[in-house]
């Protein structure tokens, strides 16, 4: 397992990205937190940062103030 920090090294990391084989996912560091396994560390590391954006808390209600797709994986 393989542990990733946010980009931004200025700010205390409240989130990392953790690689397990083929899959990745976002881990917070506050409430333990942990996202889907993607196979993008890039869609991982979005869920982190989006989780880290709502401080813990309601995902779903702060991705619908975003256009739809804003926040999937692009080819």
């Amino acid at each position: 397992m393989i542990e990733t920090e946010p980009r931004d090294p200025s700010h205390e990391p409240t989130w990392h990205v953790v690689e397990d084989g083929s899959f990745c996912r976002g881990e917070c560091l506050e409430c333990r937190w942990h996202g889907p396994g993607r196979r993008s560390r890039g869609s991982a590391r979005k869920d982190a940062e989006l989780h880290a954006l709502t401080g813990c808390g309601d995902e779903t209600q702060l991705r619908s103030l975003f256009p739809a797709g804003a926040f999937e994986e692009t080819a």
